[in-house]
């Protein structure tokens, strides 16, 4: 009864199912009975952006004194610099003197000790070092003892006098003008040159009087005196001339006590190499290959004219003609001659003035490469690590040029002043040159004091606050300096920087501290000079990780394949500081999302500087066009180059009037060039920069990324051969880090081009989820995207398999979407109403959203202070927490009570009672307001992932109905507590803590349906009800295994969000017509096994062949059906005993022939001459029949039996001729052979084997027919 009773359930609830189903079921979707979450095998990519190695991390300056440091406090520091998550630092020496201090004891045997040391300590943390490659900067070595010795590689100069007044009238007769600054080592007239004046008020020279005077014939040396010269000089034309002298001479500057060496001659890079190799590297031996990067800072070494021993007849081999006549042009008395300001010449010529400087300059750079940068390069790469280096500026060089000799240019956040178009002055050169890491010192800040008559001007440096230093930089000041590097190209970020504690025992120590230590430790430049002294003395240290892990995510994607760059922009100039933009449009390229470089005519004489597919240099950042902005002078090679762009229809724009004259003296004719160039058509030529945007539209160029409308956003865009990354970040327009605070959040549309699956990597957060709402064209997408002001996001339009990829998303629709964690589309409503959303699938989608609790405001906090004072010993910080109880309104901590000059770490907790939580389908933004300097949520004892730029955080999933707790830490500058501690420290305190308001806006969360699953849920629920019923387990096998695999695969396709409409249809057909099949219930096997056993007795010998190939068959079918009897229901069972037992039943033994076999033999003795032809006749037709009968194997036992009668009749009918009597060849018509009785067919056996049957069997076979 039980397989009736589930046949009858199985028929019952699918007519009710059936009813269900054509309904259409009005009520909500049924719940997917498990949540399977997508299996992802996790790309190294993702791998690496999640949790980034030491390799891809943000470095920092490590400043130390000297060799004054314990290995214990060495260790402490590395492990400090790597937990808070660096992956190497740059170690730079300092006096232990502090910014004071006259010396460092670098290069002794206790450095290299401690070096050692530190080197082994690295190995163990994923972690390396750096070096500058002498104690500090600029280069100075210790083993530069003779100035005069042109071998040691002493810095040299160049200093110039001149007296005027000479006439043909008034000829000089006297001693040879001496340069005012020769104060070190002995000085060597190189020239003495005349010109006369052009111009005297203006100080103008006239070019073709200038010549150099003869110092053999013309030059009289009088005594041992190096300056001791006399001359004569008559004009030969009417005019006034000036006559120059010009002394060549050791700078004698000094870094630390150590004399400078020269940038410009051999022997400068050779003291170095030979110090190293001498010095240092034979006892770091292997430990050595824990360094990356050997590192020089920029050039800020003071020289009026800067110069090296041969310099002239250098000049004249590059350049073709004597120099020294025109020294004029380059030397500038009150120069500094560092990054200070741009060297202003006392004199210039009337012509060629420009290409004269550009001679001279060009001469310094091909020097500079040629006999500095290339064998530091040659040497570093020899031992196996790189060479980072600030090249060129502060210089009068070619800082783009220089930049492609070393291993990691670097640029700096101070000298650039964050100008991004600074920043991109290197990266043309980096991408032009394949350098896959472009660096930056990141980023001082601090005031600089100048006294003018006694009169103090303090001017803010570094982009900071209003009165920046030591101790006051905020992380959220270092992100902006970091983002802006990040939107010019950068990607290496190293901090300045992290002071070495101070502990130290060696001789000279102040009770176990480097000499004059004070709290909170000590220090490269002082307590209230250059920022910052990252570290651990810092309470906002406790969250490095959460920025240093943004920073090194970023790094990562920003060191992905090639940087893809829109536009190159010529630059050619030998003095760049960032001041203001390079190219001034008022950002306009930018802000349509145009990206550019600037690319000097080194970059253009690289073999990669090709046209190719309409790329200039393709397989590097694919430049689509060339702009020439206002450029007046171009190199003879720079013309060459660009006339053949343009010859192979490579769009180029000219921004005013076109270049006219060859930037050298060279004299090449670049005018005519430029008259060739504009009649190609892939040339226009505009007024100003403003026409550039409409000029590159119609030459059909566009930009890789665009805005809906023009924004304030940079982006970098990255090419793999998988993947299109794109950095955008929103700068806001804003100069410093002051106005960065005040950047509104952007929200538009950019469009990307690239093909693949859009992803948002979250760089804070290591999240990568995929874009929801986006549309597509053949090679972009469109995305909606909100950045936060100094906030940036990241998207990759990827072709690999991220295991989220072809989900299907929204089209369009202006609600807030995205994926949960099993990949479902959901939708976050802020407000009740009914919104529409169009689907990739084409499907229309309508999100109802019931009633949205209101925005709550949270007001009240319970708020404790760990207080940080200046403690006993110079590096022992005192904690003390200060309980200061709720609070009803947030403000500084300094407006509260008994914190006003506090720093420290503040905890505020309160809590929040709601309706309903994540579980009941709600969540809610908190948005925490400004907050002072770094911090980190909990919900529930929950640390919530966020940005630490935009405080407005999701926290909807750790949100529950009824009471949440929510605890927000927040960490401080020193600063507040370092002004207590220094009383002479002028700064003014800053303001900490969460200053709010603080509000929760509740929103809902509704998951859309991408297709109809209505029906296929409601087919899985009644599946799962027929699953779980004990009579399911009377289904036959195969029916129960074909139902399971069929349900699961429909519960798959049921969490499957990217399943089509077709998928589910055939999901749930499929199901139902398993469900159908349930009626297939196990049947009685017994009486076939009983008939079977019986069957199988049989000897198919016995019997005659007619019935045997039925017989077997039914058999076969029979003993098949019981061995697979756990499948067999009832009917086929009943059709199984019916075939055989018939087949049994029409089974017939074969005949006895012995009778016959005897009647035939007495036959076959008759004489028939004998008998009378008549009964002959009559015998042989008897004979004949019996004959036949003996002979078929299929003959009945009847037709035997027949045949033997008639023969024996024909026998006894036989008449003989005459009267012969017959009587004796009478057979006996009663003898059977055996005995048995011929008239009866052998039916006994078959008889008895169906009577057996029946008496077992029969009876159930019966009642089942009688059931039918």
């Amino acid at each position: 009864m039980r397989g009736k009773k589930m046949r009858n359930r199985v028929k019952k609830g699918a007519a009710v199912l059936l009813a269900i189903l054509m309904m259409g079921s009005a009520g909500s979707a049924w719940a997917s009975p498990t949540e399977k979450e997508a299996e992802t095998q996790t790309s190294p990519f993702l791998q690496e952006f999640q949790n980034p190695s030491g390799q891809n991390r943000p470095k920092t300056r490590w400043w130390i004194p000297g060799s004054h440091m314990t290995k214990t406090e060495i260790e402490a520091e590395i492990k400090s610099m790597s937990d808070a998550g660096f992956g190497g630092a740059e170690v730079v020496p300092v006096s232990s003197g502090g910014k004071d201090g006259s010396s460092i004891d670098w290069g002794t045997q206790q450095w290299n000790e401690m070096i050692r040391h530190m080197l082994q300590v690295a190995g163990k943390y994923d972690f390396t070092i750096d070096f500058t490659m002498t104690p500090a900067w600029p280069l100075a070595l210790p083993t530069i003892q003779d100035l005069d010795d042109p071998q040691s590689g002493a810095q040299m100069e160049l200093d110039g006098n001149h007296v005027d007044g000479i006439t043909k009238e008034n000829p000089y007769h006297g001693k040879v003008p001496v340069a005012k600054e020769l104060d070190a080592g002995t000085p060597v007239l190189m020239a003495v040159t005349v010109a006369k004046y052009a111009e005297k008020e203006n100080a103008v020279l006239d070019y073709d009087s200038a010549k150099t005077l003869d110092l053999k014939t013309q030059v009289v040396h009088n005594s041992e005196d190096p300056t001791d010269y006399t001359v004569e000089f008559t004009p030969e034309e009417e005019g006034e001339y000036v006559l120059f002298g010009w002394w060549q001479h050791p700078s004698g500057n000094r870094t630390y006590d150590n004399y400078q060496v020269d940038h410009f001659g051999k022997g400068g890079a050779q003291a170095i190499i030979d110090y190293w190799e001498d010095n240092l590297l034979p006892y770091y031996g292997d430990d050595f290959q824990n360094t990356s990067a050997l590192f020089i800072d920029s050039l800020e070494f003071q020289t009026h004219l800067d110069w090296t021993i041969g310099l002239l007849d250098d000049f004249e081999q590059f350049k073709n003609y004597d120099f020294s006549s025109y020294l004029p042009a380059v030397y500038d008395t009150d120069s500094l001659g560092n990054q200070s300001a741009n060297p202003q010449p006392d004199f210039q010529f009337n012509r060629n003035n420009d290409a004269l400087k550009n001679d001279f300059r060009d001469t310094l750079t091909q020097l500079y490469i040629e006999n500095h940068l290339k064998p530091l390069s040659e040497f570093c790469d020899k031992h196996g690590v790189q060479l980072r280096y600030q090249t060129s500026y502060g210089k009068s060089l070619e800082l783009a040029q220089t930049a492609m000799y070393v291993d990691i240019p670097e640029t700096e956040t101070l000298y650039s002043a964050d100008v991004i178009d600074f920043y991109r002055l290197q990266s043309g050169a980096a991408h032009m040159a394949d350098k896959q890491i472009y660096s930056i010192e990141a980023s001082p800040e601090g005031m600089l004091h100048l006294n003018f008559g006694g009169h103090e001007i303090h001017v803010p440096q570094g982009n900071g606050e209003d009165s920046p230093g030591n101790y006051q930089q905020t992380w959220d000041s270092q992100i902006w300096h970091v983002q802006r590097a990040f939107a010019g190209g950068v990607n290496q970020i190293v901090f300045h920087g992290y002071s070495y504690n101070g502990q130290y025992e060696g001789e000279g120590n102040e009770n176990g501290y480097v000499q004059g230590t004070k709290w909170p430790g000590f220090e490269g430049f002082g307590v209230d000079s250059w920022s910052n002294s990252w570290g651990e003395r810092l309470p906002s240290w406790q969250h490095a990780r959460n920025y240093t892990d943004s920073i090194a995510r970023n790094q990562y994607i920003l060191r992905q394949g090639e940087a893809k760059v829109d536009l190159a922009i010529y630059e050619h100039e030998y003095w760049n500081v960032g001041r203001s933009d390079i190219y001034q449009d008022d950002k306009q390229l930018q802000q349509q999302g145009f990206t550019y470089d600037f690319i000097s005519p080194s970059a253009l004489s690289l073999e990669s500087a090709t046209v190719c597919n309409g790329r200039l240099n393709e397989s590097g950042p694919a430049y689509k066009a060339l702009i020439l902005n206002q450029q007046q002078t171009l190199t003879a090679s720079a013309a060459t180059k660009i006339l053949s762009y343009a010859q192979k229809g490579f769009p180029i724009v000219i921004v005013g009037e076109s270049p006219s004259a060859d930037a050298f003296c060279d004299n090449t004719d670049v005018a005519g060039m430029m008259q060739e160039l504009v009649t190609y058509p892939s040339v226009k030529q505009v007024a100003d920069t403003d026409s550039v945007p409409q000029a590159l539209r119609q030459l059909g160029i566009t930009a890789d990324a665009s805005y809906e409308e023009q924004s304030c956003i940079v982006n970098v865009h990255r090419r793999t051969s998988t993947t299109d990354f794109y950095y955008l970040y929103n700068e806001g327009n804003a100069k410093n880090y002051p106005a960065a605070k005040e950047i509104q959040p952007v929200t538009t549309e950019v469009t990307l081009q690239g093909s693949g699956t859009p992803y948002f990597l979250n760089a804070w957060t290591g999240e990568v989820t995929p874009v929801s709402q986006y549309t597509r064209t053949a090679n972009a997408v469109t995305i909606p995207v909100t950045i936060a002001g100094n906030d940036s996001v990241t998207i990759a339009l990827t072709n690999e398999d991220w295991g989220q990829n072809d989900l299907p998303h929204v089209t369009k629709g202006n609600l807030n979407t995205e994926y949960n964690e099993h990949n479902q589309l959901v939708a976050k409503s802020f407000e009740s109403g009914t919104e529409t959303l169009t689907l990739s699938n084409q499907n229309t989608v309508t999100v109802t959203t019931g009633q949205v609790a209101q925005p709550i405001t949270l007001s009240k906090w319970d708020l404790s202070v760990e207080s940080w004072t200046e403690g006993e010993k110079p590096t022992e910080t005192n904690k003390t927490v200060l309980q200061v109880g709720t609070i009803d309104g947030l403000k500084p901590w300094n407006k509260i009570p008994g914190l006003e000059k506090v720093s420290g770490i503040g905890r505020y907790t309160t809590t929040v009672s709601l309706d309903q939580g994540w579980e009941q389908g709600s969540g809610a933004l908190i948005r925490l307001g400004d907050v002072v300097d770094s911090y980190q949520i909990e919900v529930n004892g929950n640390l919530v992932p966020a940005s630490q730029i935009d405080t407005t955080i999701d926290i909807g999933k750790y949100l529950k109905a009824g009471e949440n707790t929510i605890t927000v830490e927040v960490a401080s500058t020193l600063l507040n507590a370092v002004l207590d501690a220094h009383a002479l420290d002028g700064r003014n305190p800053d303001e900490y803590g969460m200053m709010g308001p603080v509000t929760l806006t509740p929103y809902r969360v509704t998951e859309i349906a991408l297709q109809d699953k209505q029906i296929l849920n409601t087919v899985i629920a009644y599946a799962e009800q027929q699953l779980a019923d004990p009579e399911f387990d009377q289904v036959i096998l195969s029916v129960q295994q074909s139902f399971r695999e069929t349900l699961e695969n429909a519960q798959t396709v049921a969490v499957n969000p990217t399943a089509t409409q077709q998928e589910v249809d055939q999901a749930w057909q499929a199901l139902l017509n398993e469900i159908h099949k349930l009626g297939f219930v196990k049947g009685d096997i017994r009486s076939l096994e009983t008939l079977v056993q019986a069957a199988e007795s049989y000897n198919m010998n016995q019997y005659v062949e007619k019935g045997q190939v039925e017989f077997i068959q039914a058999l076969d079918a029979a003993q098949t059906l019981i061995g697979e009897k756990d499948n067999a229901i009832e009917q086929e069972i009943r059709q199984a005993e019916e075939k055989l037992l018939n087949a049994m039943l029409r089974l017939r033994l074969k005949a006895d022939k012995s009778l016959l076999q005897s009647v035939l033999e007495d036959a076959a003795g008759v004489d028939i001459s004998l008998y009378t032809a008549e009964s002959v006749t009559s015998f042989y037709a008897a004979k004949h029949s019996a004959e036949t009968a003996f002979g078929n194997p299929d003959a009945t036992q009847a037709e035997v039996d027949d045949a033997v009668e008639e023969l024996q009749n024909a026998i006894r009918g036989l008449k003989p001729m005459g009267s012969v009597s017959n009587t004796d060849l009478q057979g006996d018509d009663n003898v059977t052979a055996g005995g048995r009785n011929a008239k009866t067919g052998e039916t006994v056996p078959l008889a008895g084997a169906v009577v057996l049957i029946f008496a077992g069997a029969a009876t159930v076979f019966l009642k089942k027919r009688t059931k039918q």
